[in-house]
């Protein structure tokens, strides 16, 4: 008997708030011990003399405006990240684990001596997934290393609030060739709570409260003369890189979301807006080091 390995896109379940057959096996024991384990999981934090990490800012969309700006810094193994506004302000870091095909999230900064002793980094508060090709990339809301939990309490009957199993934002990406180049891409799902105005164009159905939007790379254009492919950031001034990428709402191709921009060695500008918020759109960046 042959088993055919489950995919990213297999495990991809937000759309239209439809509920995983995973989430469905496990909601009733998730319902029933959810708070126990969140009142055991921060008691052994304390315990061990650990600051215990809440995430839920870094899920909240920005607002329908201009882009925001970011930064990411980028450690010379290219295998380390850190985020910052533009200002200076520290928001999270990113690991690459290689042996685990994972990317740990966490919001403390480990150059920061003074902290490095109040996190444990095998506690993430996010981790992203991705599959043997790097094609694939599942981003999850991380409690710990045993429990992913949904950025969205539901109320059980007893008025709890219980935290069910959800993916944050799930990425593929893919290759076009444009003139004498090739253009990397991405086809992005992104999952946020539903506010008013959502359009029937999101994937969202009613009495549930996510919504999935998805986003597209914007194409480069080959440049004859440069025999090079050339994107227009708007407010960057860019070293070329195929790392270089925009992103649009899949329906409103003008409409730029994302920018990612080398703009010094080993610093790239990120710049976005609604319907990502944070940890989203640090992810998408850090998905692209592999990308030559």
């Amino acid at each position: 008997m042959v088993f055919q390995e489950e995919t990213f896109a297999s495990r991809w379940w937000p759309f239209g708030g439809r509920p995983s057959p995973r989430e469905k096996a496990t909601s009733r024991g998730v319902e029933a011990g959810a708070d126990e384990h969140d009142a055991l999981a921060l008691a052994d934090s304390l315990e061990k003399g650990l600051a215990h990490e809440f995430a839920e800012d870094f899920l909240i969309t920005l607002p329908q405006n201009g882009l925001e700006r970011f930064y990411i810094e980028r450690s010379t193994d290219k295998l380390q990240f850190r985020l910052f506004r533009e200002g200076g302000e520290f928001l999270m870091h990113a690991d690459y684990r290689l042996d685990n095909k994972q990317v740990h999230f966490s919001l403390y900064d480990p150059d920061n001596k003074d902290m490095s002793t109040l996190y444990d980094r095998e506690r993430p508060a996010f981790v992203m997934e991705f599959n043997q090709a790097r094609t694939e990339w599942m981003l999850l809301h991380h409690e710990d290393n045993r429990s992913r939990y949904s950025p969205w309490g539901q109320k059980s009957k007893s008025g709890s609030i219980r935290r069910e199993t959800q993916e944050v934002a799930f990425v593929r990406h893919h290759t076009e060739e444009i003139g004498g180049g090739e253009n990397h891409c991405m086809d992005v799902s992104v999952a946020r709570k539903a506010s008013l105005g959502d359009s029937d164009s999101s994937d969202s159905s009613s009495g549930e409260d996510r919504v999935v939007d998805r986003l597209v790379t914007r194409p480069a254009v080959w440049n004859e003369e440069l025999q090079t492919l050339v994107l227009s950031f708007r407010n960057r001034e860019a070293i070329p890189s195929a790392k270089n990428f925009q992103l649009t709402v899949d329906d409103r191709p003008n409409r730029v979301v994302l920018q990612h921009v080398k703009i010094a060695a080993n610093t790239f500008a990120l710049d976005f807006r609604y319907p990502l918020n944070i940890s989203q759109a640090f992810a998408l960046a850090v998905t692209t080091p592999f990308w030559k």
